[in-house]
């Protein structure tokens, strides 16, 4: 039988009443609060029995401190002679418990309690949620101009998404916390000041675990969609790096909380130890990535082209030169980059002859395929504007520009041939160019072709890639 149990706690820093209510059913289960750590609650076993808990806080306590402070100490012997035992702390919150289930309440002055709390309340996790909460704003800001401005790459990379969820899970909790504490607050004052009973506390656990697994099922979606990818490495390396920092720099706090050293100093060097350690292990684990090619496709062949190493590649891709003339094959590379998610995917290929050979047309197109119906017109317009926007003619060149200067812009053309609903073609000036916008339906490829397309051409690009 195990003597131990360590459990997740998801309790507002404020909920005292939660917390103490939990505690002695935990109790009355045969488990007794030993320790309150980073990584959870630490129980041992007891024989079952009914105690009363108590929770109050220490505003001048800190995380920090080598040890109790005076403040704490006349805490501890004021609780002490009144039969009360400490079970556990927590920086500034102080868990109490007695032999007793009836003993008399360890504070009785609502005022007095409620004034503590927010003294306490202000200085940490007030401080610290209304942070979190502004940069995970500035974060959902960018995030938002990134969609608005380049939703492509929002939409079908998996980090992409995982980073938007995890800041907006924050901003929500955040949020959530800030506005329940704040509604508390003045409810438990007038209600202290007017009948002297303490107004009760109350947790979000649910939106707490719920939020939990959100980012855990997340977290597991974007793993595993890196599996197989030139991703899969860097994601894996990086959350390795992200768990050793954490464990190094609460070990480096603590180690100084044993040599006596101040808070104010303590909080100096952890700080200065946490940067240090996250620019060094960055750096290793770039240097890893590009000495070792983590992540990186191998090729099937290499050669020199003026000293410089070529790779070649031999990925099956969706429309090949092959499907539109007659080529040499073992004269290409053939690359695909993948990526998808729950609302797109994203092919990116490239077929590239080889330099040191024959000169053969090469062949490179982005395929886009929108699950999500109400995103399609809103990446197949970000591309149009991308490539200057729809025209029916060149627009004019003011008089003060050079002759080599030139203009981007696209023109319909007939989409017949293709089996499309739409198809632009970039024209550069009056020139056309050999890049186009097609879409059928949900699906939509910017396409570069060295050659001019015939109808047939056209045909069988629509039928490998539009079907």
């Amino acid at each position: 039988m195990r003597k131990t149990k360590t459990r997740l706690e998801l309790f507002s820093f404020y909920d005292h009443c939660g917390i103490a209510a939990h505690l002695e059913e935990q109790a009355r289960k045969g488990w007794m609060l030993e320790k309150i750590g980073g990584m959870g609650w630490k129980y041992k076993k007891i024989e079952p029995r009914s105690v009363k808990f108590a929770v109050t806080y220490c505003s001048e306590a800190s995380a920090y401190d080598p040890g109790p402070s005076e403040d704490l100490l006349n805490l501890l012997e004021y609780c002490g002679q009144a039969g009360w035992k400490l079970a556990a702390s927590n920086a500034q919150m102080q868990v109490f418990w007695h032999e007793d289930p009836d003993a008399t309440p360890l504070e009785t002055d609502a005022v007095w309690q409620v004034e503590n709390i927010h003294a306490s309340a202000k200085q940490t996790v007030l401080r610290n949620q209304g942070l979190i909460l502004a940069l995970a704003l500035l974060q959902m800001l960018v995030s938002v101009i990134r969609f608005v401005d380049g939703p492509v790459p929002a939409v079908t990379e998996m980090n992409s998404l995982f980073l938007v969820l995890c800041w907006a899970d924050l901003m929500v909790l955040c949020l959530v916390e800030i506005l329940s504490y704040v509604r508390w607050h003045r409810r438990a004052m007038e209600e202290a000041e007017s009948s002297g009973i303490l107004y009760p506390t109350k947790s979000h656990r649910f939106l707490q675990g719920f939020s939990l697994l959100l980012v855990t099922g997340g977290l597991l979606l974007w793993v595993g969609s890196t599996v197989g990818s030139r991703m899969f490495s860097i994601t894996v390396a990086s959350l390795i790096y992200m768990g050793i920092l954490i464990v190094l720099v609460h070990g480096c706090s603590n180690l100084l909380k044993k040599l006596k050293v101040s808070a104010q100093m303590n909080i100096l060097i952890t700080i200065l130890v946490d940067v240090g350690l996250a620019i060094a292990m960055i750096t290793c684990i770039s240097v890893l990535v590009i000495r070792n090619d983590w992540g990186v496709p191998k090729p099937v062949d290499t050669y020199e082209v003026h000293g410089i190493t070529m790779r070649v590649y031999e990925d099956e891709l969706p429309l090949q030169v092959e499907d539109l003339m007659d080529v040499t094959s073992v004269d290409y590379s053939r690359q695909l980059q993948t990526s998808k998610t729950f609302l797109a995917e994203r092919y990116i290929c490239d077929q590239e002859h080889r330099r040191d050979r024959q000169k053969q047309p090469d062949l490179n197109y982005t395929l886009v395929v929108c699950r999500a119906g109400w995103l399609t017109d809103h990446c197949w317009n970000s591309w149009i504007k991308d490539l200057g926007g729809i025209r029916t003619e060149s627009p004019p060149i003011a008089d003060h520009q050079v002759a080599s200067s030139y203009y981007d812009w696209l023109k319909a053309e007939d989409p017949t041939p293709w089996g499309a609903d739409a198809v632009y073609r970039q024209y550069f000036e009056a020139d056309p160019s050999a890049t186009w916008l097609i879409r059928w339906g949900n699906t939509f490829v910017k396409l570069r072709f060295d050659e001019e397309l015939t109808d047939g051409q056209k045909a069988v690009i629509g039928k490998l890639l539009g079907s």
